[in-house]
């Protein structure tokens, strides 16, 4: 038997139908049948062409238990149309291998209903005899529901046959794939999937037929174009960021949540067309939070966007206990794109920060390419060997350099190291070589201070060493 509910350990045959189990059951001889493990075997295998594939299992050069010495051969083909048939190989006269004390026939999941075709009567089975049971009542709707924006199955997917009493349903596997027995007639099949478009096509089932109704469901396809913020700001201070969401999938509504008081989105909500974006900003403030924080919060953005309908944006704000950003070379101040001021540079004074040794400033006012701040690059400082930042309060920093050429130095006329805390963070950098002149080079280092002062040092291997701006920042998220 094929047994397609639950198990039982029962071994003798009765009729049915039985609410006893086993039940959802196939029966092409329920009986005391053995399989020696030397002469025979159950085998499956699938035959055919969809939609009119068969599972087949097979018992090959079984026998009775009570007559062992007259083996035959049986097997059920399952269709994916609906059909089942029994075969039978090898069965002479009329004793157990022609069905004298086997149930054969089938029954549904809850043993009320049932095809009995005979029990415990033999001679019912002969050599090269099959059953074949076909409906006339129902037939076959089958097909495969894809994402329409990346023609990759949707799993899970929900499929409606008909309405009220006569509806049948039936879920899409893993490949997208579903099979439905519905009853003959004009009806309809809907194709649905949370945050899909549903699809309902008209169709009309016959007796043993099948009918293929595949679609690939609209849905959005919303991103955003950041998926993490890691945001440095230090105590009272506020910062924006661009936030943008685009969409390139079917037209959609969205609504963007956020967690945390000291977080806000300008976009809330509305509807994004195919192919539209949506640009808003991202601001965080740091008000009433004390310096060593680190904050975190979400910005959720749904959508009904099939693949991902709910896109989590996760928010680090970082309070510094010190930070200390110096525009090499320069006399004033500088705000860059991102809302940060950089220092005017400066001679180091005990107690507080700056550069040490013998420099020179050198400026241009030539653009510098590869980065958003321009400025920050255009001029820099020559040839000390050393910054230095007094009463940094213990803890794990960024190091930030910012490196540019601004005259005509030639490959291999200016190489250096870098050193913080007495570590070779950086070696033989040659800015010309690595970036050609008037374009911009930079490195971010973490480091460790534990003696309350913070050193960056310049090593010369060739020409003087040059930096255009150095930012050092404590990190209680690295800590």
């Amino acid at each position: 038997m094929l047994n397609f509910g639950a198990s039982t350990g029962f071994a003798r045959n009765g009729q049915i139908p039985s609410t006893g189990k086993p039940n959802a059951a196939l029966y092409p001889f329920w009986d005391d049948v053995i399989v020696d493990a030397s002469t025979a075997g159950v085998y499956t295998g699938v035959v055919g062409t969809a939609p009119h594939r068969s599972f087949v299992v097979e018992w090959r050069n079984v026998a009775h238990w009570s007559a062992q010495a007259e083996p035959f051969s049986f097997s059920a083909v399952i269709g994916e149309d609906g059909k089942i048939s029994y075969h039978y190989k090898d069965i002479a006269g009329t004793g157990f291998e022609s069905g004298s004390s086997a149930t054969i026939g089938f029954e549904n999941a809850t043993g009320t209903d049932a095809f009995q075709y005979s029990f415990n009567t033999g001679g019912v089975l002969s050599d090269g005899f099959s059953i074949d049971f076909r409906t006339t009542k129902t037939g076959v709707v089958r097909g495969t529901v894809l994402d329409a924006n990346d023609g990759e199955a949707i799993t899970g997917a929900t499929v409606t046959v008909g309405s009220g009493s006569t509806m049948v349903t039936a879920t899409t596997g893993t490949d997208g794939a579903y099979l439905a027995q519905a009853p003959v007639g004009d009806t309809s099949v809907k194709l649905s999937a949370p945050t899909y478009q549903p699809v309902e096509q008209a169709v009309t089932i016959e007796a043993g037929g099948v009918v293929a109704v595949s679609e690939a469901l609209k849905t959005g396809k919303v991103t955003v174009a950041k998926d993490a913020y890691e945001i440095v700001v230090p105590a009272g201070q506020a910062r924006s960021r661009a936030f943008e969401l685009a969409n390139s999938g079917f037209p959609t509504a969205y609504t963007v949540v956020e967690d945390a008081p000291w977080l806000s989105v300008t976009l809330t909500g509305s509807d994004l067309a195919t192919g539209a974006k949506a640009a808003g900003t991202l601001s965080v403030d740091t008000a009433g939070h004390a310096p060593g924080e680190v904050l975190t919060a979400t910005v959720q953005v749904n959508s009904d966007s099939g693949r991902v309908p709910v896109i989590s944006v996760p928010v680090k704000v970082v309070v510094p206990r010190y930070q200390a950003a110096l525009d090499a070379g320069a006399s004033g101040a500088v705000v860059d794109t991102l809302g940060d001021t950089w220092q005017p540079d400066q001679k180091y004074l005990a107690g507080s920060y700056g550069y040490q040794g013998t420099s020179s400033v050198k400026a241009t006012t030539r653009a510098i390419a590869g980065t958003d701040d321009p400025k920050l690059f255009q001029d820099a400082r020559e040839g000390r060997y050393e910054y230095r930042f007094d009463n940094v309060p213990n803890g794990v920093y960024t190091v930030e350099l910012d490196f540019a050429e601004v005259s005509s130095s030639k490959p291999g006329q200016r190489v250096f190291d870098v050193l913080a805390e007495d570590v070779e963070v950086l070696s033989s950098l040659d800015i010309a070589y690595e970036a050609g002149t008037y374009a911009a080079v930079t490195r971010t280092y973490t480091i460790t201070v534990t003696d309350g002062v913070l050193n960056v040092r310049f090593v010369a291997t060739s020409g003087k060493p040059l930096i255009n701006a150095i930012r050092v920042t404590e990190r209680p998220d690295k800590a």
